[in-house]
């Protein structure tokens, strides 16, 4: 599909910054971890998975019994 009008060039720079950023900027961590496989993400994943669908669902539910109110 053809574009149809182009954005408003140049697109410039924005810094992206912030608490989060500064905060990860301050953990200095280095990226020589191993690596983690899918099989080990997918076995951490499945032995919280049940945990944090019933939190989620207990905090649905408390988001609408309040509204009820």
């Amino acid at each position: 599909m053809p574009i149809t009008s182009e954005p408003d060039l140049p697109i410039r720079h924005v810094r992206i910054g912030g608490p989060a950023v500064d905060a990860l900027d301050r953990r200095k961590e280095s990226s020589s971890n191993p690596r983690i496989t899918a099989a080990e993400l997918r076995d951490s994943y499945n032995a919280v998975k049940g945990d944090l669908f019933a939190g989620i669902k207990a905090l649905a539910q408390a988001v609408a019994d309040s509204m009820r109110r």
